[in-house]
Parts: C-alpha cells; sequence; structure tokens
C-alpha cells in the first residue's frame, strides 16, 4: 500500500470517527470533542499527552501516561468516552489578546551526568531574563548535588536562589512513562527548594504550558506556580499535594511523612 493510499484509508477512517461522535453529540447537551492529535495512524491521542517517538516509523506518536482516546479497527471505532473532557458548552474560550510568548523566556534543560552548576547557572543568569526552566531529571525526579569544582554551591543551591528571584522551575521526568515524585532524597531537595513537581506531563507539554503561563500579562510567579499544578486541559494527572513547608501542614494537604 503506498504512503498516499494509506493517507486516503486513514482520513475515510477518520471521517467514520467524527461521524461516530457527531452522532453521540447529537444525543447529549455537552459537546465531547476535546482537542485531539490526530495523526495518520488508527489511534487518536490527546494533544497535550502525545509525544514523538520515532523518526521513521509510520506509528511515529504515543501517549505514554494516557491512553488512546479513539481507537480505529477493521470492526469499527471504539472511543473512550471516560477519558473524554466533556466541554461546557456555556463557556467560551477567550484567547488573551495580549499573550506574547517573546517574553516567556523559558529555558528547557536535559540533565546528564556531570552536569555542572556553573552551567545551570550561566542559563538562569540574571542577564538572560530567563523566567522560566523546565528540568527534565532521571527517574521519579532526581539529580546529582555534587558541588561545583572549586567548592561551589551544588545543582539544587543553585535552583533554590533562582527560585527566589521568582524563576519557575518545573522538574519533569526523562523517561517515556511514569512521573516525578518525591519518592527519593534528591527530589525531595528539589521540592524543598521550591522546585515544582510535573507530575507526568511530556517535555513538550512543560515547556508549552509554562511559556503560556508566564506570557499570560499580569502573572506573578506564585500564580503561575500554582497553575502548573492544576491540569488545565487534561495535560497531567495531578497527585496529591505534598507540604515541604515548615511547621503543620494546611488543611487537606498531605504531608510528606505520610507518603
Amino acid at each position: 500500500m503506498s504512503l498516499l493510499s494509506s493517507h486516503t484509508v486513514f482520513l475515510l477512517l477518520l471521517l467514520l470517527l467524527l461521524l461516530h461522535i457527531s452522532l453521540f453529540k447529537s444525543k447529549s447537551t455537552s459537546p465531547p470533542l476535546p482537542p485531539l492529535l490526530t495523526p495518520p495512524t488508527t489511534q487518536l491521542f490527546r494533544g497535550n499527552r502525545a509525544t514523538k517517538v520515532s523518526a521513521t516509523a509510520y506509528d511515529a506518536f504515543a501517549s505514554p501516561n494516557l491512553p488512546p482516546l479513539a481507537t480505529i479497527t477493521a470492526t469499527g471505532v471504539h472511543v473512550r468516552w471516560d477519558l473524554i473532557n466533556r466541554l461546557d458548552p456555556s463557556r467560551t474560550f477567550h484567547p488573551p489578546l495580549t499573550l506574547d510568548l517573546h517574553t516567556a523566556h523559558v529555558a528547557f534543560v536535559r540533565i546528564f551526568p556531570g552536569i555542572t552548576p556553573s552551567l545551570i547557572r550561566t542559563i538562569l543568569a540574571e542577564s538572560t531574563h530567563t523566567r522560566g526552566l523546565v528540568l527534565e531529571s532521571f527517574g521519579a525526579g532526581n539529580i546529582p548535588n555534587t558541588p561545583g569544582a572549586h567548592g561551589d554551591a551544588g545543582l539544587v543551591d543553585v535552583l533554590a536562589e533562582a527560585v527566589q528571584r521568582g524563576v519557575v522551575v518545573v522538574n519533569i521526568t526523562q523517561c517515556l512513562n511514569g512521573n516525578v515524585s518525591p519518592l527519593y532524597a534528591p527530589a525531595v531537595k528539589l521540592a524543598e527548594a521550591g522546585v515544582l513537581l510535573g507530575y507526568d506531563m511530556t517535555g513538550e507539554a512543560a515547556l508549552t504550558k509554562l511559556s503560556y503561563l508566564l506570557a499570560t500579562k499580569g502573572a506573578s510567579p506564585r500564580e503561575v506556580k500554582r497553575l502548573m499544578a492544576v491540569s488545565l486541559r487534561g495535560e497531567l494527572t495531578a497527585g496529591k499535594e505534598v507540604w515541604f513547608g515548615k511547621g503543620h501542614p494546611p488543611s487537606g494537604v498531605g504531608a510528606r511523612s505520610r507518603l
């Protein structure tokens, strides 16, 4: 089957899926259409949960932390309605007209063995006007914290200094599947330093979301941090909020020792 004919078959199957959804929609007052990624395969993923996993394969996209919203097979269309975020017809989306992504100044760093605190310090220097950092860490959210070559501050200290200046730092995992959590001491140290848990967001979703929030007019670091931990469009699976401050946690927040 040629590539052209494969695309033709996919489009016909996609048309069948849309027809299936429209029939469902006609019986419901709640429109079920969420944001979808429609690569040339027989699966439809939530766009902010998808990532590209192959440069050459036909099935180049995957959604590691959320099952496909719909699958097209020879026997029909199978929609996971339990995963669909129903749209509220009474609410209208109004994109902010003052949004300027050129002012976001968000960096993306993948942690690697041998990374030095001075490298991160350079990226987060005030002269770079960096306002946000997505940190792609090992496993469940861990990074090495060895001091610099001359006994300088370690990575966690450098990140803590940036957080104190108002830089929003988000910790996500390098792993294709899973999420970051304060499971091991290095991840706990990061959270205590003010680094946010990115849960199971993909790198693409975390970078886009942080850039968007920082580019919103009047957004304070505190408000951006709050919204980064909330699922706005199904981009993350939020876990129980963990208290890393001193004293007793606020009502409804679990203590770290209870994890």
